[in-house]
């Protein structure tokens, strides 16, 4: 071991400071502060124009200087330096996890709709489209997993290890969304066990940004445009305009809350062309947008988040651990001093 060590190729401190990976990771954060300022700036001094032409442009920004702080910088940082948004297989990568977004938001949706907790009443809104498409769907996908997986989980796996890393981002995520409106420790500790699993799992299979991208995209926009289903607890116009069930039973709240999304409040009111009194156990309905009193059982939105996760988990053992990056500098250490 002492014999491999001594062959690493010689580097100034200077380089060696900044690459080590607490040192690469501060930098990193550093970089994102400075993309956040500049889009701060934007949206503070653009000209005037159409919420959905700015919506359109912020993404485009978003995706530009995300790709130049990749391309000119954070490739280059690190003990083991690499692209984690190179463009060769974006494409495959990226309409994968576009595929498996779309699959598994429809899938909860259909679980919610089988047990009773979803229903359709009109179909075919475009009024919502690229807004959602570029800002719930391009520019949080672009924005969160840069920094969450290409900045945190990067290099907190350089230090500490592929599972850490896993653990520590996974958990960060949660507690970012704790800010979202009507938003619960709750219901950020199932954010983190949910999604931030699966997108660590993501990137931990592949090594790349556009397949945790992709799925995080397609999520959101299968969220709030195709199914009506406030995004992070904010309520949208949706293709198809729907109501959710209130107050339904242990065993359908347990079923159909996976997702519908983040901890809102639902306020109960009558379907059109329905009777006043729902069935009997069956709780009552309530039109979409509405937020006010009733809410659904904060118990029941743990259940369906254990199944993307489930997925995730099943893959990440198999991300190639000993591949660069994913053996932790603790271990490293250890086995120089054991040497």
């Amino acid at each position: 071991m002492q014999h491999a060590i001594e062959q690493e190729p010689d580097r100034p401190l200077w380089r060696r400071i900044v690459d080590f990976p607490l040192s690469a990771l501060v930098i990193g954060v550093w970089i994102f502060a400075c993309i956040v300022t500049v889009e701060a700036l934007f949206q503070k001094w653009h000209p005037s124009m159409a919420k959905m032409e700015f919506t359109v442009l912020f993404a485009l920004l978003n995706v530009a200087l995300c790709l130049i702080a990749d391309k000119l910088l954070l490739r280059h940082l690190g003990e083991h330096p690499r692209d984690d948004l190179r463009f060769r297989g974006a494409g495959a990568q990226l309409g994968l996890g576009v595929l498996i977004g779309l699959v598994l938001f429809a899938a909860v949706v259909g679980i919610a709709a089988m047990v009773g907790a979803y229903r359709i009443l009109s179909c075919c809104s475009t009024a919502q489209l690229f807004i959602l498409l570029f800002g719930a769907g391009i520019t949080a996908a672009v924005t969160e997993e840069f920094f969450f997986r290409g900045i945190l989980f990067r290099w907190i796996e350089e230090f500490a290890g592929s599972w850490a890393a896993l653990l520590v981002t996974a958990l960060l995520f949660g507690l970012a969304h704790r800010a979202n409106p009507n938003a619960t420790w709750f219901s950020s500790f199932a954010i983190a066990v949910e999604a931030g699993t699966l997108l660590g799992g993501a990137y931990m299979l592949t090594r790349s940004l556009w397949l945790p991208i992709g799925l995080h995209a397609a999520w959101n926009f299968a969220e709030g445009y195709i199914f009506d289903v406030p995004v992070s607890g904010l309520p949208e116009q949706g293709w198809l305009r729907r109501s959710f069930r209130v107050g339904c039973s242990s065993r359908a709240a347990t079923l159909a809350s996976r997702h519908l999304s983040s901890p809102w409040s639902l306020q109960a009111q009558q379907v059109p062309g329905s009777s006043g009194r729902p069935p009997l156990g069956a709780g009552s309905w309530s039109s979409p947008g509405g937020y006010g009193s009733a809410t659904w059982p904060n118990s029941s939105q743990f259940a369906l988040r254990l199944v993307p996760p489930s997925v995730a988990l099943s893959a990440a053992p198999s991300a190639r651990a000993p591949r660069r990056g994913a053996v932790s500098h603790a271990t490293h250490w250890q086995s120089a001093r054991a040497s």
